[in-house]
């Protein structure tokens, strides 16, 4: 993508990615004319990504990415937290490892996104598994999610219950107990908090 100076007067007719997207930006061209510019995303024209690549191509800065990881977590200061990404937004296995690297947790609601994180090494204690779905063998394969070493326990950092029929389809009365940490999501007439309860 590229343009001339020249046509800045005129109604573009294209949406322009350099006026919304952080670390995209006009640059000069210089194998065209003197006034020729073109769209850059981190000094990586996306004309040259097309060549190489074909379209449609998705193309993420990693600045962006991480400036705004670091936005969220400078903003809650000194307050414990976790910033937890949900995978369900994007699956990039490229993107998923980069935020991993910032220390960033994830949010999944299914096995199969479970299975993505444990392919780039991300660690239990930095996983939350929302959503109404989940069936006990999820549920197990989550529970049962491996830790680095004798040191670290298997397992997730919690579950989002956002039903009944997850706590019904995690009872099971002929299988051991173990005590796992849960958290009620809240709506606008209930309350949200933190409880601990037992699953199979």
């Amino acid at each position: 993508m590229s343009h001339s100076n020249d046509s800045s007067s005129r109604k573009l007719e294209y949406v322009d990615p350099a006026c919304f997207t952080p670390h995209f930006a006009w640059e000069k061209n210089s194998a065209r004319a003197a006034s020729a510019e073109e769209v850059a995303c981190e000094g990586v024209p996306l004309e040259a990504v097309a060549r190489k690549f074909g379209t449609p191509t998705y193309l993420y800065s990693g600045a962006a990415i991480e400036d705004a990881y670091q936005e969220l977590h400078a903003g809650l200061g000194a307050l414990p937290h976790t910033l937890c990404f949900a995978v369900k937004s994007n699956g990039n296995l490229s993107i998923l490892n980069h935020l991993a690297k910032l220390g960033s947790g994830f949010d999944i609601v299914s096995g199969g996104e479970l299975h993505h994180l444990q392919r780039i090494g991300v660690r239990g204690e930095r996983i939350v598994f929302s959503g109404v779905g989940k069936d006990r063998h999820e549920i197990r394969e989550a529970l049962n999610y491996p830790g680095r070493g004798r040191s670290e326990r298997a397992g997730i950092l919690l579950f989002n219950v956002e039903s009944r029929e997850f706590c019904c389809s995690t009872s099971n009365p002929k299988r051991n107990w173990r005590f796992w940490w849960t958290r009620p999501r809240g709506w606008p007439d209930g309350e949200a908090g933190r409880l601990r309860r037992r699953y199979a």
